[in-house]
């Protein structure tokens, strides 16, 4: 989670940063030295905390995809590229026959020609009317399996987002974490008395081996209590907007393209493969559209 945006959400993190010095008056970023306490419906929430778990879920991807993008563009952000896992940009080929210029839009991965001289993947470029082609294809395909869809997720859409075991272990690593912290600060006031002592700043330096163990762990788990937060709301949202969707999409629906695709995957004209909100991939053939 973003700790800056925390409170949107109906959450807070104390002890951010801490006082250094009492008479002087210092305050320092809490970067690991203290605990840090997650208090969770501390007050009530700006914007739903679904919501703002899929926004920052969104931030994470678009930070993690190099440079960032404005995402005006409906397929801004959601094509990949399957030999080299960039993304695919929007670029404007014109050419000039028989006196006549003439321009094509088209989306081909940034990756390709980023090094001079060198194509670095080999997947091709797509335009506007295959990507609508693949989507209509995969979601039409989904629509036709929808009971199949919804009943196979029902029975089992708790067990894959279960955080109950990781919230257990939290608490007690955040316990441990709070014992740790009282040790090393008993033995860092111990060095201070004694001076130069050897065998305390080996003992200062194992206790602080196992406090930064822990809370890496910590880290760990309040990453992946959110991940499993955002598949729910992502797998929940998929199954209502496909059984809400009664007919079969017969043009391009760009509400629903949003709604529903996480990305798509280009590895060949032949096999571009439509990955939905739940996860599942369809593979679609553009060859020719």
């Amino acid at each position: 989670m973003t700790e800056a945006n925390e409170k949107y959400k109906g959450e807070a993190i104390l002890q951010k940063s801490y006082t250094t010095d009492y008479l002087q008056k210092t305050k320092k970023k809490n970067m690991g030295e203290i605990p840090k306490y997650h208090v969770r419906d501390s007050h009530a929430p700006i914007v739903r905390p679904e919501v703002f778990d899929l926004v920052q879920d969104e931030l994470r991807k678009r930070r993690n995809g190099g440079k960032t993008r404005t995402c005006s563009h409906a397929f801004s952000s959601r094509i990949v590229c399957g030999e080299c896992a960039g993304q695919f940009g929007q670029k404007t080929w014109r050419t000039a026959l028989g006196g006549e210029r003439t321009s094509r839009v088209i989306w081909q991965c940034n990756e390709k020609y980023r090094t001079k001289g060198n194509i670095n993947c080999r997947t091709p470029h797509l335009t506007d009317q295959q990507i609508e082609h693949a989507f209509i294809v995969a979601f039409n395909q989904v629509l036709g399996e929808k009971s199949r869809y919804i009943a196979d997720y029902a029975p089992i859409i708790a067990m894959l987002t279960d955080t109950g075991a990781l919230e257990i272990e939290a608490e007690t690593l955040k316990e441990k974490h709070e014992e740790l912290y009282t040790l090393v600060k008993n033995c860092i006031e111990e060095k201070a008395r004694q001076g130069c002592d050897p065998a305390l700043d080996e003992k200062h330096n194992k206790l602080i081996e196992r406090f930064e163990s822990i809370k890496t762990r910590l880290d760990e788990i309040s990453g992946e209590i959110e991940a499993r937060s955002v598949k729910r709301t992502k797998i929940q949202t998929f199954l209502a907007d496909i059984a809400a969707h009664g007919e079969i999409l017969a043009a391009f629906d760009e509400t629903l393209w949003r709604r529903t695709v996480e990305r798509v995957i280009v590895y060949r004209e032949s096999d571009v493969r439509v990955e939905f909100r739940d996860g599942r991939q369809i593979k679609v053939s553009v060859v020719g559209k």
